[in-house]
């Protein structure tokens, strides 16, 4: 019998929330160990959110060795602790991490895991061991299945995305490709969900002033916001979406990419996303210099090195074939129905070999 201490945050409402969750559920199916869970926050509000059978594991207790202690999150919070056998972290970082002390507490770990090749890629850079990481290809997914029917009526392609009003979320990006790529004759649509939608409201009108394509606003194409990020919201979004786009700089492999992709979605993201090779919706990407005011972590995405920045014009080609070329389509589609049988066993298989669980 191995005992596990696994701490996470998953009783968060959010990307990091979902992903700790399944990460806890593969754990929990788990052959002939003895898991513990403790949950931790990094949002600040510490609210009690339902985890179904997650929460009997929170009422368990280590019984005889200390095997493994799982910390998942952010690096700053994960400690080594000599108690334990092994001692392993689970992080997403999206730029590298050596002007902040993260490294450092990464050093003392015997494994590090991150969901992408591009992650571990910013850890060897940061200066972590290579054999002390191992990538995933993209992270456990959170199955969620509550779906709200907002009954919308819409023919033809449907574009969407979830909406960050944050610059490296990539909106200003996308509703630009949007708006530059169709007019209101096309029949296509951006749906985005988010908060504050009066503020992206405000984004969308200024920009198609700023494109200045239509001497009259209302020729540019259909753009609708939502103005919520509840899950049953988003599923509904996947449900009735043709191409979720994710625009995101520096961005990694999002629960909702892998949620569009199990609705029969086309996800277009950034090349630095691998789902695999020769995908025809990659978003092509650039190195830039950071220029960020507002960092939650100070010297997080420091100037002093470059993150990957998505290119507009790219967003737009990929627009294009995503109306135009229905062959093209079709045979992602078909690829994808492969790649979405992997989508639980991947991550499962890996964290048994990662325990060394038969």
């Amino acid at each position: 019998m191995k005992n596990i201490l696994y701490i996470g945050p998953y009783r968060q409402s959010d990307e990091w929330g979902y992903t700790s969750k399944a990460f806890a559920t593969l754990l929990a199916a788990l052959p002939d160990t003895n898991l513990v869970l403790q949950p931790v926050w990094f949002t600040g509000e510490e609210t009690s959110v339902d985890v179904e059978n997650l929460e009997s594991y929170e009422m368990n207790n280590l019984i005889g060795s200390n095997d493994v202690l799982i910390q998942h999150g952010l690096p700053s919070y994960i400690n080594y602790n000599g108690d334990f056998e092994t001692n392993i972290a689970v992080l997403s970082l999206d730029s590298r991490i050596d002007a902040v002390d993260w490294i450092n507490h990464l050093r003392l770990m015997d494994k590090v895991v991150v969901f992408s090749e591009y992650e571990k890629e910013l850890l060897i850079e940061s200066g972590l061991a290579d054999d002390k990481i191992v990538a995933l290809q993209f992270p456990p997914m959170f199955l969620m299945n509550r779906t709200k029917d907002l009954a919308l009526d819409l023919k033809g392609t449907v574009f969407y995305t979830t909406g960050s009003l944050d610059r490296k979320g990539g909106i200003r990006e996308i509703v630009t490709a949007f708006l530059s790529t169709f007019s209101i004759s096309d029949n296509v649509h951006l749906l985005i969900t988010c908060r504050q939608s009066d503020i992206l409201q405000q984004i969308v009108t200024d920009l198609k002033s700023q494109l200045g394509i239509f001497d009259v606003a209302s020729y540019y194409p259909n753009i609708m916001v939502i103005d919520t990020v509840l899950p049953e919201v988003i599923n509904y979004t996947h449900d009735i979406g043709d191409f979720f786009i994710d625009a995101g700089y520096n961005c990694i492999p999002s629960q909702n990419t892998l949620r569009a992709i199990t609705a029969n979605s086309i996800p277009i993201i950034p090349d630095n996303i691998q789902l695999f090779k020769d995908y025809d919706f990659y978003i092509d990407t650039y190195d830039e210099i950071p220029i960020y005011g507002e960092r939650a972590i100070p010297n997080l995405w420091s100037g002093e090195f470059t993150w990957k920045q998505p290119r507009t014009e790219s967003i737009r080609q990929a627009m294009k074939r995503a109306v135009g070329c229905p062959e093209t389509k079709e045979k992602t589609l078909q690829r994808l129905a492969a790649f979405k049988q992997g989508i639980f066993a991947v991550p499962n298989k890996a964290i048994k070999e990662l325990l060394c669980i038969q």
